[in-house]
């Protein structure tokens, strides 16, 4: 996981210009009150905090140990879900 700082003094250049959460497709601006922006970029692709999620259970990710990311092909997913997926399609073959 890499956490990326963005300094922007024009929050409405940030919004035409800025990255795009992959996941909900909103632009990522700074909080309130900041002009800091901080953004997750995990294989290839941009995050708010929020939408870095576990696409199975929507477990948010980060860098606790119970909370990584294990990338299932292009799927983002959190320890468990990423464990169901691999015993099902053992199951499977």
């Amino acid at each position: 996981m890499h956490l990326t700082y963005l300094y922007h003094d024009d929050y409405l250049s940030n919004m035409t210009y800025g990255p795009r959460c992959d996941k909900c497709s909103n632009p990522i601006c700074p909080e309130d009150g900041s002009n800091e922006t901080v953004r997750i970029i995990s294989m290839g692709k941009t995050f708010h905090v929020q939408c870095y999620q576990c696409q199975d259970c929507s477990l948010q990710l980060n860098d606790e140990l119970d909370r990584r990311c294990y990338p299932l092909g292009d799927i983002l997913l959190c320890q468990a879900c990423c464990r169901r997926r691999l015993a099902s399609v053992n199951n499977n073959l």
